[in-house]
């Protein structure tokens, strides 16, 4: 499978052996990751709480400046145990960190086809504005 995402994005896959982590320290950063969507109280949990594909993400802020308001960002990938997507999401002075994530969830969902069933109601909702 690596192999085929790979030849869709037109990169070589990199090896564990490319990045001089331990296992130890990568294991807490995975799971870490997979509570920031999976857990209760993790930053993104509500976004992905009913989702069908398991995530893993981090959520955070950039602050610009004493006054304004910060940027939200949300990185994250799907599926957790075997990651084919990897999504990076920026909201200038979007404030809450964990309004990024919905923007991630999005397309997240539409790589896997899981929003064909809604293309119809999407379509009515922004024909609206």
């Amino acid at each position: 499978m690596e192999s085929s995402i790979n030849s869709r994005i037109g990169n070589e896959a990199n090896t564990e052996q490319d990045i001089e982590i331990s296992r130890e320290n990568l294991d807490a950063v995975m799971d870490g990751m997979k509570g920031v969507t999976s857990e209760v109280g993790g930053t993104a949990y509500s976004v992905f709480r009913n989702f069908n594909i398991e995530v893993g993400g981090k959520t955070g802020t950039a602050q610009k400046g004493e006054k304004d308001t910060p940027n939200a960002l949300f990185v994250g990938f799907a599926p957790y145990d075997n990651p084919e997507i990897a999504v990076v999401c920026v909201i200038e002075n979007g404030g809450n960190s964990s309004i990024a994530s919905y923007p991630a969830r999005d397309v997240i969902a539409q790589y896997f086809g899981m929003n064909e069933q809604n293309i119809e109601e999407n379509t009515r909702r922004f024909a609206k504005c």
